[in-house]
């Protein structure tokens, strides 16, 4: 008898995780202030000179040009973006001239690449309308100013979403102490154009000025945010998000690592925006209907089921639940930060799980479970077996099904 009532403390004790019939969330999970400054490269005073040559068909022949062109750095607008000046004094259709607006942390125009890309290995930049992929081929010297600098070598291509990959195929050498593009070479076979870019002449202030940006964004997207997620399936799966730079116009930046059988693959970098992720499992507000991205597809959209509570690796965390029927999809969102900390995917998918995050924390338990727990130690290794028992249980179930079970 004992026994019995012990086990219906137990029981009693566990955290409640039934669904909730409620009506459907609105507005915006919390945000948070974001302060981070801009790179060296964005400094006043960084100027970069390169020797400029190439060709492209003109009529029945070919165009020869070469001359000189220059990058100036003259900081930001009011909008947060790059200023640049760009001068050539050659007529090329790759080179702009005069003033530019650029990305601060990504720039397009300014020849450099950010410091978490200068390493030797390749990998991938993803957004809405475009992927490069950067190759790596080794190390190399390369001689600049009389002196022996060490370039990585990338070949680097392109692809313009259903437009396919491009032709154009690029060279380009790095420097492996701040990431200045010390050489360029690009090649466009079905046209039989080139362009050729050397850097001559290169000089910053010698103490570069890092600009402030502050504005408010979602937790994930502040720099240095992370998820960790586990898959299930063969091999054993690992994804790692974290988040390295955010814009006041929505723009962020994050790196995306997949580990198979504790080996690293070949990283991504997705360029997202904050108030509609595409690429990162969030959502940025509640309602009646959401959509999260390319992990389903730009038509399938999630409607609300419930509310709910979902054991994860990572913790329990009060969920909004959404499911997609059709596809046979469910994905259960953090309701303090949007961010999905369970996934179920269509078959053969099987279930993605938050395992680690320091940005998504589960709600401490409350004071009572832990006075029970301490006043019996039966009972906590009672609700250790259920709870264990059930973990058994729920691979093979809807998590939907699950949490109404419990």
């Amino acid at each position: 008898m004992a026994a019995l009532l012990a086990f219906q403390l137990a029981v009693a004790l566990l955290p409640s995780a039934g669904a909730q019939q409620t009506p459907p969330p609105s507005g915006s999970p919390i945000s948070v202030g974001v302060s981070e400054y801009t790179p060296w490269f964005d400094s006043q005073g960084v100027n970069l000179s390169y020797t400029v040559e190439g060709s492209y068909p003109y009529l029945t022949g070919f165009t020869h040009y070469s001359g000189m062109a220059s990058v100036r750095v003259m900081g930001l607008y009011p909008n947060g973006s790059l200023r640049l000046n760009f001068e050539s004094t050659v007529s090329s259709p790759l080179a702009p001239n005069g003033s530019v607006a650029d990305d601060p942390f990504f720039p397009g125009y300014l020849p450099v690449l950010p410091s978490y890309m200068v390493a030797p290995r390749s990998f991938s930049v993803i957004s809405p309308g475009y992927a490069i992929f950067f190759t790596y081929k080794g190390t190399t010297p390369f001689e600049f100013d009389g002196s022996s600098i060490s370039a990585y070598v990338y070949l680097v291509t392109a692809s313009q979403g259903v437009g396919g990959a491009s032709a154009i195929r690029k060279f380009y050498y790095v420097s492996s102490l701040n990431g200045l593009i010390l050489y360029e070479n690009l090649s466009n076979p079905y046209t039989n154009s080139t362009f050729t870019m050397r850097l001559k002449a290169f000089s910053e202030p010698a103490d570069p000025a890092r600009y402030p940006l502050r504005f408010e964004a979602p937790v994930y997207a502040q720099p240095g945010a992370q998820l960790n997620y586990t898959a299930t399936g063969q091999p054993p799966e690992t994804m790692s998000y974290t988040t390295l730079f955010s814009e006041g116009d929505g723009e962020f930046m994050f790196e995306k690592v997949n580990y198979v059988t504790g080996s690293p693959q070949t990283p991504a970098f997705f360029l997202d925006n904050y108030t509609q992720p595409l690429f990162y499992p969030a959502v940025h507000g509640f309602q009646q209907v959401v959509k999260l991205g390319v992990s389903l597809s730009f038509d399938a959209p999630l409607v609300y089921v419930a509310k709910t509570t979902v054991n994860t690796p990572a913790g329990t965390f009060p969920a909004y639940v959404y499911t997609n029927k059709s596809l046979g999809f469910e994905a259960y969102f953090d309701t303090q930060t949007g961010v999905a900390v369970f996934l179920e995917v269509p078959p053969p998918g099987g279930y993605i799980e938050l395992s680690y995050s320091n940005i998504v924390r589960p709600p401490p338990p409350s004071g009572t479970t832990y006075l029970a727990i301490g006043v019996a130690g039966a009972v906590a290794a009672l609700t250790l077996l259920v709870l264990t028992v059930r973990g058994r249980i729920r691979r093979g179930q809807s998590a939907y099904i699950r949490s109404r079970r419990r």
